[in-house]
């Protein structure tokens, strides 16, 4: 398996892509033209800067802020993605609904990952799982998760996090992956009062659609680090609980007001301005 290592997601994702177009094999899945490089392991230093920004993808922020505000607030609205991206809409069942939605099957697992680490920090059994055999096996859905699961485990006082896809697009994927994970790292290691360490991103498929290749040449060199901009760092305050922080990612996407918005609430709230109303 390939090991990519970056200090963050803006100096780092032009090696990611550059090595799965270089090193990426024809695979046509569903008779789409592919170039597929793998197994590869991307491992992140500094997730303050984990979105691209300014180096020629053209983030929709908007995106990263509703896949995030979701997986953390543990519901899926399926008019919040259509709002950051009418593109969602191809992927919605013919209920309106996402199958594969993780907000929705994340569940109670963020309790248990957070009760665990605060009862053992030494504990390996801090796990989020997204793929249900009993849920996704079924045939002809449009939204099977890509992601396996997701790890936790303190190492030196730091809060590092592990992601295993089963399948990323680099260009249409990973961007937004890297975000909206890297945000659950931060809410998880503000709600155990630690700071977050590594990230590591482990995909067993790591591809580039042929439809994607040209939009490639647009990626330029990261620009001058005085010049980049905020980037949200999870939702909830110290001393919040799971439920709190739950409720306070919902509560950014409703009409509510929230009169104490930490700096990285008020990022999401400036995202979701034109959806609140």
């Amino acid at each position: 398996m390939k090991v990519i290592e970056i200090e963050n997601g803006i100096t780092g994702y032009g090696d990611v892509v550059d090595y799965v177009m270089t090193h990426g094999k024809r695979r046509d899945p569903r008779g789409i033209e592919t170039v597929d490089a793998g197994p590869v392991t991307v491992v992140m230093r500094d997730i303050r800067y984990a979105l691209p920004l300014h180096i020629g993808r053209n983030i929709n922020r908007k995106i990263a802020a509703a896949e995030a505000v979701q997986l953390i607030g543990g519901f899926s609205d399926p008019d919040l993605l259509f709002y950051a991206s009418a593109n969602f809409k191809q992927f919605a069942e013919p209920n309106g609904q996402f199958h594969g939605a993780y907000g929705r099957r994340i569940g109670n697992q963020l309790t248990h990952v957070v009760n665990k680490l605060t009862r053992d920090i030494d504990t390996r059994q801090a796990v989020i799982t997204l793929w249900d055999p009993w849920l996704d096996n079924l045939p002809d859905k449009r939204d099977y998760p890509c992601t396996v699961m997701m790890h936790f485990a303190i190492i030196d006082a730091v809060l590092e996090m592990t992601v295993t896809m089963r399948s990323q697009d680099v260009w249409l994927g990973a961007p937004f992956d890297w975000g909206q994970f890297t945000q659950l790292q931060w809410t998880v290691a503000r709600l155990l009062d630690i700071q977050p360490g590594t990230y590591r991103h482990i995909t067993l498929s790591t591809h580039l659609y042929a439809s994607n290749f040209t939009d490639v040449e647009r990626l330029t060199t990261p620009i001058n680090r005085s010049d980049w901009e905020f980037q949200p760092q999870g939702i909830g305050r110290h001393g919040d609980s799971v439920a709190v922080v739950r409720s306070r990612a919902q509560l950014l996407v409703a009409k509510n007001e929230l009169s104490d918005l930490t700096e990285s609430e008020r990022w999401y709230r400036e995202q979701f301005k034109a959806y609140v109303g």
